[in-house]
């Protein structure tokens, strides 16, 4: 939270808000850190939600005296409260205004890596390593991902070194350095299934750092999807106009989640934090479906107390993942919504590498937003614990392109520290909550049911160029580790599994080939020659692009690297997925996917 300051000056804060949505920055002084002691992993621990559980978490209700129920204030202004749970939006110019980027350190993996190494000194942030990131998928016997999938991580010794759950795309990722003990090594991983059977596969990551479980028998889809949302929201005095902006969209988000997929049974739950010492430090509002109920909830939160900059945001992540009853089989998405850092000087043994190491073993996806005001060290805690959950990390944006520091200046007017390049779009905050779960809803539905026809590729170009630089720019870096000379390399035509998908195939072909000699890390063979080459030796497409033939056409071509693409859909989302093959020995060197 940003610290209190003086009357006058709040009422022309006030004023100014209308014009400026949002808070306005002040400049932090951070106490010096003392961080919590390391904390043993809880993927040892039983995973909510996993059969080890059994049917603990059956037992919870909504009707349980959770503490902090909530309580409507005497000064809730109740004809507004009124119009949103009818289904009005509120303020909804003023809740317009709200433009958010979003950034998936998992999607950027090499980036990420790098910039968490150089981030260590800062306040409140806790150390931990992220290399060696491991992406464990499984999938049902026709390839469609197996959701809440209960899985074991064993040793040498076939003793359990880690428990959890795979999200809704059948997938999770696992960091050997933060969850396990340093003298831990992983040597199988076991998927436990329904039926009492187990399925044991060795610790064999691929090139790119997948290991994939096939079972044998289709997944069970449910009639009803359950879908768990929960929002965990630091209520301290500078986040009015964020708590005033999630009242005015939440029934806009819970509307089109419902249209998005009829069968979706969707409950929305909250934590309310502040800090130690404020009149009300911690309050939970239990998972509800009654939308209705849970806005005029919403509508009692009020903005107080804080004063310092960083907040306890380790008590209520603690309470969204001890004190709400997750179901069994769930969607499971959590919005953390602060400005400020974690207090990392309390001692606690619940810090946030602590929860996001729960968070992942339960399967819930905790997706970070940066609010106004958040500095470097909120900026690199929120991402620490949306990498590890396969969450996304969420920044409020006022008008600056590219990276900002969040100093709100005339030359950077971004309010919300993003260390996250260049190459994201500004949108409307409730648009990326809506798409960050309908995304996991698709995964578990038929696809025909959520697809949506796509416009032609000309009419995407910036958001195709800017998804395709992303791809080649983390490829870039992956060649440069791997070589420091200037690469001669061959981009096959993309293989694709979409229907009618060659105009695209084409497109962000043309689109990869300018952005490669844009950033002139390689050589490009010409695209004549590599025609002309496929035709003298009588290959047809579909044979040329097999990564088996690296070596031939690397030969053929005078080649370092040949570039395999493959376009394919996850859910609702097409994804292009590229790997650099070396021609000398057929490895894999560098390898990126991203959705488009």
């Amino acid at each position: 939270m940003k610290p209190r300051i003086s009357r006058s000056i709040l009422h022309f804060a006030a004023a100014l808000a209308l014009v400026f949505f949002g808070c306005s920055p002040v400049a932090k002084t951070p106490p010096a850190q003392n961080p919590a002691e390391p904390v043993s992993p809880p993927g040892l621990e039983t995973p909510a939600g996993s059969e080890y559980e059994g049917r603990a978490t059956k037992a919870r209700t909504e009707a349980e005296g959770i503490r902090g129920t909530p309580r409507i204030s005497s000064t809730t202004d109740v004809p507004a409260a009124e119009s949103r749970v009818r289904g009005s939006s509120g303020d909804g110019a003023q809740a317009a205004r709200v433009k958010a980027g979003t950034h998936d350190d998992n999607e950027e993996y090499p980036s990420w890596v790098m910039f968490s190494s150089r981030k260590w000194l800062l306040p409140m942030v806790l150390p931990a390593a992220y290399h060696g990131r491991t992406v464990l998928r499984v999938t049902d016997s026709a390839g469609a991902p197996v959701m809440a999938q209960s899985y074991t991580v064993e040793g040498t010794d076939h003793a359990p070194l880690w428990r959890g759950l795979t999200y809704a795309n059948g997938e999770t990722v696992l960091f050997p350095s933060v969850f396990l003990s340093d003298q831990a090594t992983p040597a199988s991983v076991v998927c436990h299934l329904s039926n009492g059977q187990e399925i044991r596969v060795p610790w064999r990551p691929s090139l790119d750092g997948f290991i994939t479980v096939q079972l044998d028998a289709p997944r069970r889809s449910p009639r009803r999807i359950p879908v768990d949302v929960a929002f965990v929201l630091d209520a301290t005095g500078s986040m009015g106009d964020e708590i005033q902006q999630l009242r005015d969209v939440l029934f806009s988000i819970h509307s089109r989640l419902l249209n998005a997929a009829r069968n979706a049974d969707i409950r929305f739950g909250l934590v309310v934090y502040r800090d130690r010492g404020d009149a009300e430090p911690l309050r939970v509002v239990p998972f509800t479906a009654n939308v209705d109920s849970f806005q005029l909830a919403l509508e009692s939160v009020n903005a107080s107390g804080g004063g310092d900059t960083p907040e306890d945001v380790h008590i209520g992540l603690r309470a969204a993942l001890k004190d709400l009853a997750w179901r069994d089989g769930s969607i499971r998405n959590a919005f953390l919504i602060a400005d400020a850092p974690p207090h990392t000087d309390y001692g606690q043994d619940y810090d946030y590498l602590w929860a996001s190491r729960t968070a992942n073993s339960m399967g819930i996806r905790i997706n970070t937003v940066g609010a106004s005001g958040l500095d470097q060290s909120g900026e690199h805690a929120f991402r620490q614990i949306s990498v590890a959950t396969y969450g996304q990390f969420i920044f409020l944006t006022y008008g600056e392109t590219g990276e900002s520091s969040g100093t709100g200046s005339i030359t950077d007017p971004g309010r919300v520290s993003h260390h996250t390049g260049a190459n994201w779009s500004a949108r409307r905050l409730d648009d990326i909550v809506v798409d960050l779960v309908r995304r996991d809803i698709a995964y578990q539905t038929e696809v025909p049911k959520l697809v949506t026809d796509n416009p032609p590729p000309v009419d995407q170009h910036d958001h195709l160029a800017v998804r395709m630089e992303n791809l080649w720019q983390q490829i870039q870096r992956q060649l440069a580790a791997f070589s420091s000379d200037t690469l001669t390399a061959v981009l096959l035509p993309f293989e694709s599994t979409l229907d009618d998908s060659s105009h695209l195939e084409a497109y962000l072909r043309d689109i990869s080939t300018e952005t490669l000699l844009r950033l002139g890390s390689v050589r490009m063979v010409e695209r004549d020659r590599l025609a002309q080459i496929i035709a003298e030796q009588s290959l047809s497409v579909v044979a040329a692009i097999e990564p088996s033939r690296a070596i031939e056409l690397g030969h053929l071509l005078n080649s370092r690297v040949v570039f395999f693409g493959k376009i394919y859909r996850l859910g609702t989302d097409r994804v292009v997925h590229v790997r650099a093959v070396e021609t000398e020995t057929g490895q894999i060197v560098a390898a990126a996917r991203v959705r488009v």
